[in-house]
């Protein structure tokens, strides 16, 4: 039996469900782990409070779970990066104001004051931030079906000298959802756009000196190939490059339900790998499909494993599950798509996801059903995955929708808020 198999039953005090091996259950009770705080576990985080002084302490990191959250920026959701040694940078919007960025050098111990971008755009969702040392590459957008525009900061997002607007006026290119990677001088990003649009090309762009310049735009998937939306970007040192995008299968604007007997309708979760920094794709009809239905998508590449995290369900009118797609060499083959975190009557959607360090993946979703969010990881690349557990819910911290992760040397990094206007909440874990 594996894990995709088994889901141990929770009591109703728990509340949570439980995906584990025969072989691992063992080890995971005695392991700290298994032996959750109450608060934790059943409330999220210990502690409600929210600072919002200019310059926050995260509060102290329980042995096990997330730490009690602070509030970095009060409106327009917000993103967080690593920027390697400690440093990270999280950028987001107060009321009214132009794109804010804060620091900080301690693995999110600490964060400085808000600094002002003079960016009046918003960021674009989802994976928009991306970070080599104090530089910063951004995607951002006056709204939706308005102009993507790439800006660059070399000093921390003190100054944005650098600025480009990919869009050139052109409608099939306007921002919806989008994402951006750097490896190297390379800054890759893919667009995509809006559900309501009755034209959905999904289009990728690449820059091979840092942001300077960019190549002419290439059409990845188009409404004739099945209307593309929401996708996800990630690049290797060796400068494979992977693309999930959800394919919709022509609906106007969304397409028919799924008939798991006839295969026909509904989303798929379809995957596109370049192999040479994105100088050249596949067609659309080589990209692969790693499973229907599955849906929002977010992949994470590392030493050439590939996972993809997925929300899904097995039927129409069941709940929403989150699954993975794994590929253990650069993309190339795929292993059949299987479940991963599951909780009992409650309805998982939105995952973000982020991996490291080695062999570890982390992903956290929505419940839906109970209005909090839910977090879950490996340690084996996805052969087992942990029991899921609270980062926050609805009524007691105030957020439950997750907008960026990251995860770098001991800590894993969420920001989360409850709406996409509404504050944007910080919370941290120590890696198991």
């Amino acid at each position: 039996m594996d894990a995709s198999q088994l889901i141990a039953r929770s009591s109703p005090a728990q509340g949570l469900g439980r995906i584990l091996t025969t072989r691992h259950e063992a080890a995971l009770r005695a392991s700290p782990w298994a032996v959750l705080p109450v608060c934790i576990a059943l409330l999220g985080a210990c502690g409600n409070d929210h600072p919002t002084e200019p310059g926050v302490e995260v509060p102290n990191v329980p042995p096990v779970g997330w730490s009690a959250p602070v509030t970095l920026f009060n409106a327009g959701g917000g993103r967080i990066v690593y920027a390697g040694n400690g440093r990270l940078f999280a950028l987001g919007k107060t009321t009214g104001s132009n794109l804010q960025v804060r620091h900080s050098t301690d693995d999110g111990q600490t964060w400085s004051s808000p600094a002002n971008t003079g960016i009046p755009r918003d960021l674009v969702f989802f994976r928009s931030v991306a970070a080599v040392g104090n530089t910063l590459h951004i995607l951002t957008s006056a709204g939706d079906n308005a102009s993507l525009i790439y800006s660059r900061s070399d000093d921390g997002g003190i100054t944005w000298p650098v600025q480009h607007d990919l869009t050139n006026n052109v409608d099939l290119r306007r921002a919806h959802r989008a994402s951006i990677v750097v490896n190297g001088n390379y800054v890759h990003v893919a667009n995509s756009r809006p559900f309501s649009a009755t034209n959905r090309p999904v289009t990728y762009w690449r820059s091979t000196d840092g942001g300077n310049a960019f190549s002419a735009p290439v059409t990845i998937f188009t409404e004739a190939d099945g209307g593309g939306v929401n996708p996800d970007l990630a690049v290797g040192l060796d400068g494979v490059v992977h693309l999930v995008i959800e394919d919709w299968r022509g609906g106007d604007p969304f397409p028919p339900p799924y008939d798991p007997n006839t295969g026909i309708g509904g989303v798929a979760t379809r995957y596109f790998r370049s192999t040479d920094n994105g100088a050249t794709w596949p067609s659309a009809q080589q990209g692969v499909v790693l499973g229907n239905p599955l849906l929002r998508g977010r992949v994470v590449a590392i030493g050439g494993r590939v996972t993809v995290v997925t929300e899904t369900q097995q039927q129409l009118g069941t709940v929403q599950e989150l699954w993975q797609s794994r590929s253990s060499n650069d993309g190339l083959t795929w292993e059949p798509s299987n479940r991963i975190v599951a909780v009992p009557g409650s309805s998982l959607s939105h995952p973000v996801a982020a991996g490291g360090p080695a062999s570890h993946v982390y992903a956290a979703a929505i419940d839906e059903t109970n209005r909090r969010l839910m977090s879950s990881f490996t340690m084996d690349n996805g052969n087992t995955w942990s029991t899921p557990i609270v980062a926050g819910s609805f009524a007691s911290d105030g957020f439950d929708f997750p907008f960026s992760m990251v995860a770098v040397g001991a800590y894993v990094h969420l920001i989360a808020a409850e709406t996409f206007q509404t504050p944007a909440f910080y919370v941290r874990m120590r890696v198991p």
